[in-house]
């Protein structure tokens, strides 16, 4: 049966894009694409727990609509990467959105201010390679 579209409803793609968990050994990491808050809520219901990864690649750039509470305190990550470009006209990451994953204990690595982040597993811990050398 083909699901009825309301074309007076306007999707939002970045709740549709993919979300990906990689486990190597020990260790996870969670990239959560251009996810915001609806999609971490549904992940957060559907799956809790398994949400729990050591690296977090922050939703939709760090912007004031993603990486929620309640997503946050599923994922619980050590390290959380926001790839964003500098002086983006969008101001991202979001002030709030950078405060509620340090305050959560994570290192927050920003590729506006590190260029590209590079990590690296040894299935039991994760390293930030640096890759200008």
């Amino acid at each position: 049966m083909q699901e009825i579209i309301d074309s007076t409803r306007r999707v939002n793609l970045n709740n549709e894009s993919l979300v990906l968990k990689i486990c190597y050994g020990k260790t996870s990491l969670l990239l959560s694409g251009d996810a915001e808050r609806e999609a971490e809520g549904v992940m957060s219901r559907q799956y809790r727990s398994f949400l729990k990864s050591d690296v977090l690649k922050v939703g939709h750039h760090g912007s004031k609509t993603s990486s929620s509470d309640i997503y946050l305190h599923y994922v619980q990550p050590q390290f959380a990467i926001i790839s964003v470009g500098e002086k983006n006209k969008f101001k991202h990451p979001s002030p709030a959105t950078v405060e509620r994953l340090q305050n959560m204990g994570a290192s927050v690595l920003r590729t506006d201010r590190l260029g590209a982040v590079v990590m690296e597993s040894d299935g039991e811990r994760w390293s930030v390679v640096d890759w200008r050398k």
